[in-house]
């Protein structure tokens, strides 16, 4: 049968309609498929995939397809490495890893969460997961001009060096190779993805789900990924011009293994943010759930991290052995009173009773009782005063499936009723997710004058200053995090006297290098980057700093040149 033609006919008949229902859409379909004899339903992202450039937005409209991380103004591709135990053992509460109920799955996880469910799929396969994940990005329309990696799956940094610079390699392969084949430059130097070379290698003429296409995929991957092969220095050297660029890349790690071996590791794969699981300020909970590090390592890893000018999100945990409501409550608030922590972006989890861990066997036995739904969301609530403007909360739950949670929280809304709890004490969070101009829009919020906002804190031994841009209701365009450190000598080129910059971002669409701007929706480049950085540097220079060193994703140095800046090692400087 002609495919082609089968959806030419069904693009036609959907812009002629224009304004439908999810019904209707599926009326057409069915109406089309049967026409050409065809007998499987029409999925939209084969829709897009055979769209032209005229009509492919039309069609989005129309299908009523979001934007994929449309506000946060990037591209997010979480990938894991393959199954390992951690050095120290297993924490009580820990589910997966080689060996688990659930098999050999990452550790701390299920292998049930979308990305460790395309890991697996993947076979652990770095080049693999990438390509699976841009594919999957294009198809629904949406092109993946920025992206932001995230390794996951237990401590990233223990593993084998050798298996750790092949899996940086392969990952940026993939990022460069995936836009080399399928991204391209119009005449007007517009980025666009093309479908016909995209249809092509995917097959998308045939059964999404047949083994024959998956088959026909996997060998064009693999010519692909053996094709040219170097280290991952060539590789990262590669991105900084790509067709798709890696604006940042994040670690998942525990304190122990985010000191200043690790960082100078991490900073040669172009690490710009470490996750560390903190999950306690409690010494004796870190104890009891065989955590393998002390309160001192956490403190010393956030000194370190911040003085190599790495961002820090924390990961705490509500509700574990030996703790109590007041327990997590004095955490979660102390994160951030204490200046010895203050990290720059927050995850909260509650303590999930999963089968195959200690913790269950302690469940079963009533040695323990996990925190409840409505526990967790007041203690959260309680703690979101204390939030202050510079940290931004990324997420109040885990995203393990309800049906594998034996006790805790089953309620994958949390964040919903901790809103509800805030709503209903009072309180008016500061928090940056809170504030960005992106969910500010949506809620209907008006924009005002903008400008710019110093703010000053203590912070592990140093001095950092979060620098943002806002209206009169507070509402966030971006900001900057300077910072002053305690400790110099662990890179060469933080010199004594260098200032550090450790996070630009301005807050908007996604928009692609070269495509059209509109008022409400393209912030990227109204030049506020460039004035965020001016003021860093006038702060710093006041306060006697002769150099700025800039902590950068690989994809975004080329961007810091426009502003004086050259790549030094790592790190983008200028002499103030």
């Amino acid at each position: 049968m002609n495919f082609d033609l089968m959806y030419e006919k069904l693009i036609e008949k959907l812009i002629e309609k224009k304004k439908l229902n999810p019904k209707e859409i599926n009326k057409i379909k069915i109406e089309v498929a049967k026409e050409f004899g065809y007998n499987k339903i029409i999925k939209n992202s084969s829709i897009i995939t055979h769209c032209n450039n005229l009509n492919r937005d039309k069609i989005i409209k129309i299908l009523n397809i979001k934007p994929i991380r449309a506000f946060s103004g990037v591209t997010v591709v979480a990938l894991f490495a393959k199954p390992f135990s951690c050095p120290h053992g297993k924490c009580v509460f820990c589910p997966g890893g080689p060996n688990s109920p659930f098999g050999d799955t990452p550790q701390s996880y299920t292998g049930k969460e979308p990305a460790a469910l395309r890991a697996i799929r993947n076979n652990y396969d770095p080049y693999f997961q990438v390509f699976n994940r841009l594919e999957h990005y294009c198809v629904n329309g949406h092109l993946p001009d920025k992206i932001e990696l995230i390794f996951m799956g237990g401590t990233f940094p223990s593993l084998e060096k050798n298996y750790r610079d092949e899996f940086v390699n392969f990952t940026y392969k993939a990022i460069n190779d995936f836009g080399d084949e399928f991204l391209y430059f119009d005449k007007d130097g517009k980025k666009e993805i093309s479908y016909e070379k995209f249809n092509r290698f995917f097959e998308t003429n045939l059964d999404l789900n047949s083994i024959e296409r998956k088959e026909k995929i996997r060998k064009k991957i693999i010519k692909l990924k053996n094709r040219n092969v170097n280290d991952y220095k060539f590789e990262i050297n590669r991105n900084e011009k790509a067709k798709i660029r890696s604006i940042g890349l994040t670690i998942e790690t525990k304190p122990d293994w985010a000191l200043e071996k690790h960082c100078n590791e991490a900073l040669e794969y172009g690490c710009t943010r470490f996750e560390i699981g903190v999950q306690t300020l409690n010494e004796n909970c870190l104890k009891k759930t065989n955590r393998g590090h002390t309160l001192k390592d956490t403190i010393k890893a956030f000194q370190v991290t911040k003085d190599f000018a790495l961002k820090i999100n924390a990961h705490m945990m509500l509700g574990l052995p030996a703790s109590n409501l007041e327990i997590d409550e004095k955490s979660l608030i102390d994160l951030f009173e204490r200046e010895e922590f203050r990290p720059d972006m927050l995850k909260i989890y509650p303590c999930l009773v999963i089968k195959g861990t200690p913790l269950y066997e302690m469940w079963k036995k009533g040695l323990f009782n996990p925190i409840k739904t409505e526990s967790a969301a007041k203690i959260i609530a309680r703690a979101y005063e204390f939030f202050p403007r510079y940290v931004r909360v990324m997420r109040v739950q885990r995203d393990i499936p309800t049906p594998l949670i034996s006790g805790g929280v089953l309620n994958s809304n949390l964040r919903q009723f901790v809103e509800k709890e805030i709503s209903k004490i009072g309180i008016k969070p500061k928090e940056i997710r809170t504030r960005e101009i992106g969910f500010r829009q949506l809620m209907g919020i008006k924009l005002g004058e903008f400008k710019i906002n110093v703010e000053e804190y203590k912070s592990s031994s140093g001095r950092d200053f979060f620098i943002d841009v806002v209206d009169e209701n507070d509402t966030m365009i971006g900001f900057i995090r300077l910072r002053f450190p305690f400790k110099y000598g662990y890179r060469k080129e933080i010199t004594e006297g260098t200032a550090l910059i450790r996070e630009l971002h301005v807050y908007g669409q996604i928009i692609p290098v070269g495509s059209e701007s509109n008022e409400s929706s393209e912030v990227q480049h109204r030049g506020w980057g460039r004035k965020l950085l001016e003021k860093a540097e006038e702060i710093a220079k006041k306060k006697g700093f002769k150099k700025m060193a800039i902590i950068s994703g690989i994809g975004v140095r080329e961007y810091y040149k426009k502003f004086g800046y050259r790549l030094e090692g790592v790190y983008m400087v200028k002499e103030l």
